[in-house]
């Protein structure tokens, strides 16, 4: 009954361990997990590969002396307006043309913007400022489409 006791509570202690030291690697590692470095801004712009492809340049002030930058693809009699945020690790640049074919299979607005700190949108990416950059995208979209914010995908 001692040695199971003694080999129950050694496990346990290993256990305890091993989950406090990768709670603990997780913690330092947590800020790079989610936002790890954003792949540099591509200059060329790959929706001329697209040749029925025309866009509008974004620009929107976010807080902080922020500027975001987008894509707007607008589609001549949209069935909706849709907001997109990439991956984690992207940029625009690699989704513009999966973009333009949703905007021309589904005949949809799409507004696609870059994190604050991604492709050419300036600042630091953080829960709290990607939220409110999210409203300000969001807003900028329903406006341009004149539709409500409420009414946007």
């Amino acid at each position: 009954r001692q040695d199971f006791l003694r080999v129950a509570t050694r496990s346990l202690r290993a256990f305890i361990i091993a989950y406090v030291s990768a709670a603990v690697i997780l913690i330092f590692l947590e800020r790079w997990l989610i936002y790890p470095i954003p792949p540099r801004a591509n200059p060329t712009n790959p929706l001329n590969i697209v040749a029925s492809t025309a866009f509008e340049d974004v620009w929107i002030e976010g807080d902080g002396e922020v500027r975001l930058h987008g894509w707007y693809l607008s589609h001549p009699k949209p069935r909706a307006t849709v907001l997109f945020f990439h991956g984690n690790g992207e940029d625009i640049s690699n989704c513009g043309p999966e973009m333009a074919y949703w905007r021309d299979l589904l005949a949809i607005n799409v507004l696609v913007m870059d994190y604050r700190g991604y492709g050419q949108s300036s600042g630091k990416p953080s829960e709290k400022w990607l939220v409110s950059d999210g409203v300000k995208a969001a807003n900028w979209a329903a406006e341009r489409a004149q539709i409500l914010p409420s009414d946007l995908v």
